[in-house]
Parts: structure tokens; sequence; C-alpha cells
């Protein structure tokens, strides 16, 4: 999580961070963050640059994506992944400043604490520094070394460490994320092992520049908790007076460590090595122990005695030539007038005074003429590097343009297709649906077909039953008016039924017709007699 301020306490750690814009700065540019991750617990700290825009913009992606890298799986080689983090933000971060020209020249510093069971793992990149704080000997040890032109002359000797962080480039960084495609970050080989009550104290500049190793040591050895430190530091960066830039600062206390005494890297400054009458162990004292900008006792010393030697010798000189002067004129026999050999004198020394002091202020041009073309070079350097690293990005740019305009085509032609293909299918469907309604008409025709047939049959059915009727009525009269045999005969004559019963039926319904029961009986017997 990004955060202004956080809080963490388990078992094996209690921590809390804090990061303020301060006293000048507009928006704050820097960058907290911790998560629990299947690695262990891992704090960051960055320091952004480029603007408060583009500095805010930088020093949040790096410390989102160094803890989505984390997040993602367990790492075996811890290393190698702390590496890969730091990278992965730096291509980020560059891609950021591609898509968007308003962040063009963003940066960030970065730090890393992920800690692993008893080891603390460190990586960083840039000037913002990680401590620790040794409970059992009082004492605070840097143990990052700051890539910064400034360190760098420290390292080549052409600079003492006690004035380093009064240099006036000391804020000029030789690395960072998001400046050139190619990082180098310092990932430290072996792990960190604290003891019990151990202290880690990541921050950036904001911090460090403000307040000096002595006073942050006198703080985190007070008995306050771990926030009420964090917040003494943040405030002493704060006051009236300094807050020159933002202050971020994580404090992390080990509760519980195998490690009898701690073992980790000393890049502490010469000075830190030496005893100083400002380092106090209380909190109260605190802002009066010596801060940066302000030399201690001993720096005072220090100064005064490299003003002074140079003028004793200098003076030694010129009593050396006014000796030698009077034995020469002694040796003339002191004829000369000896006020102008006294002026003469006079001369010469102020002349060998001012050749001295020439020769002092040309030493002086020549060396901060090297500084400055030093300067000039890494400057360059970087300038040369990020050209570099822009033509790859335009590059990579032009490359993925091409890349989207060819997906582009692509597209477009895979939905002129899916259009051919929907409209063939319209097509299909409608000829499907006419199909189906000229099977509904035939079967409907055949229908009708089918019930004509059955009403013509029906109908021939009627016609025939109304012809047998007519028969009947014209046989049933011809029985009012003939006899039985006459009636039998006509019936066998019209073409009715002609089996016997069937007569016998039409002959017994006749007589019943006329309801004369005498002529049934003679229709009777005439049938029986004609059946014989």
């Amino acid at each position: 999580m990004n955060c202004e301020h956080y809080q963490v306490k388990n078992t094996n750690l209690e921590a809390y961070g804090l990061s303020i814009t301060g006293q000048v700065r507009k928006a704050n540019e820097d960058s907290c963050g911790f998560a629990t991750v299947p690695n262990g617990e891992l704090f960051v700290v960055c320091d952004g640059m480029g603007g408060h825009v583009g500095g805010a913009t930088a020093s949040r992606i790096a410390v989102e994506q160094i803890i989505q890298h984390f997040q993602a799986q367990l790492y075996p080689n811890v290393y190698q992944a702390l590496h890969d983090a730091l990278c992965r933000a730096n291509i980020q971060i560059l891609g950021a400043a591609v898509a968007d020209p308003s962040l063009k020249g963003m940066g960030t510093t970065a730090c890393i604490v992920l800690i692993s069971g008893n080891d603390a793992y460190i990586a960083h990149v840039g000037d913002s520094r990680i401590y620790l704080y040794e409970a059992e000997k009082k004492r605070l040890f840097r143990i990052t070394k700051d890539h910064s032109f400034v360190q760098s002359l420290v390292d080549m000797g052409q600079l003492d460490d006690r004035d380093a962080e009064h240099h006036p480039r000391k804020n000029v960084i030789m690395k960072a994320l998001g400046t050139k495609e190619e990082l180098d970050p310092e990932v430290y080989s072996s792990p960190v092992q604290p003891a019990k009550d151990d202290m880690f104290l990541i921050c950036s500049d904001g911090l460090a520049g403000m307040v000096d190793d002595n006073c942050l040591e006198a703080i985190l050895s007070s008995d306050q908790s771990v926030e009420q430190k964090v917040l003494d530091l943040v405030n002493n960066a704060n006051v009236p007076g300094k807050g020159l830039d933002n202050i971020t600062a994580q404090v992390i206390k080990v509760l519980e460590s195998p490690y009898p005494v701690s073992n980790h890297p000393d890049h502490n400054p010469s000075w830190r090595n030496e005893p100083d009458e400002g380092a106090t162990g209380a909190v109260g004292d605190v802002q009066s122990s010596p801060q940066a900008g302000e030399p201690s006792k001993k720096k005072k010393t220090k100064l005064l005695l490299a003003i002074l030697i140079p003028v004793i010798v200098l003076l030694l000189l010129a009593g050396a030539a006014v000796a030698a002067y009077f034995i020469w004129w002694r040796g003339k026999g002191g004829k000369e007038d000896p006020n102008q050999q006294k002026q003469e004198v006079v001369d010469e020394s102020t002349q060998k005074v001012n050749e001295n002091k020439e020769k002092t202020i040309d030493f002086e041009e020549q060396n901060k003429t090297a500084n400055e073309q030093n300067q000039k070079d890494a400057i360059n350097a970087e300038l040369e590097e990020a050209l570099k690293a822009k033509a790859e990005a335009d590059k990579d740019k032009e490359k993925a343009q091409k890349e989207v305009e060819q997906a582009k085509k692509e597209a477009e032609k895979a939905k002129a297709e899916a259009k051919k293909a929907k409209e063939e299918a319209e097509k299909a469907k409608a000829e499907a649906k006419k199909a189906q309604k000229e099977k509904e008409k035939s079967k409907t025709e055949a229908n009708e077909s089918e019930k004509k047939k059955q009403v013509d049959e029906e109908a021939a059915k009627a016609q025939e039953l109304k012809n047998q009727y007519e028969s009947l009525k014209v046989s049933i009269n011809k029985l009012k008016e003939a006899d039985a045999w006459n009636a039998c005969y006509d019936l066998g004559m019209t073409g009715l039924p002609k089996s016997a019963s069937a007569k016998t039926e039409l002959l017994r319904e006749a007589a019943r017709a006329q309801n004369d029961s005498a002529r049934m009986n003679e229709i009777e017997r005439a049938i029986k007699k004609n059946s014989k």
C-alpha cells in the first residue's frame, strides 16, 4: 500500500512509517510502502524527481511495481528477485514517461528492506539511505553507500568525507530508476543479521540531509515507542529553517532474533568513528546536537588550524628573507639608508607572500576546475545515456505503433469477415424460414385436399343413400297400390339389395307402413313360398 503513514506490529517486528511534504515543497514526491509478501515483510522508500507531478508519479510507480513483483509468488533466489523488482519498476517508469510527454525526465531513488525469517535482504538505487541501529552498542551504522557524485569524489580520494555533507553538488545522484533503460541496482550479496531490539531506519535525503547521523542515533537510542521515534526524526528535519525537501522515514524494530550480535555492512564516514562532543543519547538534547550545516568544535579547531598553518609558514619565510637581506646588507658595509632597506625587505616579503598566496589560489582554482570538470563529465555522461535511452524508447515506440497498426488492420479484416459470415447466416436463416413456410403451405394444401376427398366421398354416400331412399319410396308406393308378389317382383327389378333377408325387411316395412296386418301376413306367406 502507498501511504503517508502506516503501522505494523507482529511477533517478530514492529514498524512505523511516515512521509510529509516539508516546509518548502508544494507536493510530496516521496512514496513509502509496506506489504506482507510470500517471502516475508517488505519495506520500500522512494524519493521522486522531475517536478512535483513527475517525481510523485515515478516514486508511486516504483513502490507499486516493487510490491506487486513480490506479491506475485515466492522467490527461491531473493537476490535475483530484488534485482528484477527494481528493473521492473525502472521499465514501467520509462514506459510511463514515453506514454505521457509531460512526465519526461522523471525518476526516483529506491531503498528496499525484505525481512525474511531472521534475515534482512537489502537493495537500493540513488541517495536514499538504509541505517541499522545496534541496540547493544547504542550505535547507528550506514549500511548503504550513496550513489551520488559527491560520494564518488570521496571514494576517489578527491574529497574528505567530512565535507561531503555540505558540498554544493551533494544532491547530484549517479543512479536512479527511470533515467535510462539499463539499470545496475546495488543488491547486497549477503543478508543483514540483526540482533534483538536492533532497528532499521529507511529514509529519503529530506531526513538524512537535514539531520546528521549523531542526532539520528540519539533519537533512536531513546526509550520512546517506535512511532514516537519516527515522529521525532521527522520533526527534527522539519523545524523552521529546515524542511527544504520532502521527508520520509521508516523505522523497523526487531523484536525477536536468534543472533546474539548484529552482522551488517558499515559505510559510516570516518568522522563517525571519532569521538564527537556533540553526540548525545538523550532525546531532550536532540535539538542542541550538531545538525547538518553546523560544524562541531573539533571541526572548527581543524578549520582554524588549516588557516593558521599557511600564515605561520608565510611569516617564517618572510622572516628568513628579512634575515638574509640583513646579512647581505651587512656584507656590503651597511652604506644604504636603513629606512630604504626596511622598505625593500618589506616589499620583498610582501611579494613572496603574494606569490605564495597566488600559488594557493591557483591550486584551489585547479582543484575547483578539476571538480567542475568531473561534474561536467558526469553530467555529460548522464545526458548521453539519457539521449541514448530516449532514442531506444522512440524506436520501441515506433515499433509498438507499427504493431498496433498491423493489429488494427487484422482486426478490421476479421470484423469484415465476421460481418460477411453474419450476412450469409441471416440469408440462410431467411431461406430456411421460407422453406418452412412452403412446407407448411404444402401440408395445409394436402390437408385440404384430403378433407375435400372425404367430403366428396361422404357426398357420394349421401347421394347413394338418397337414391336408395327414393327407390324405396317408389317401392312403398307400389306396395300401397299392388299386391305383395308384384311388390316383391318389382323389388327384385329395382337394383336394390337382392338378398331374401333384405327383401323381407322391405316388404315388412311396407306392410307396417300401411298398417295392414292382413296384408302383412299375406306378404309373409308369399315370401316363404317364393323362397322355396
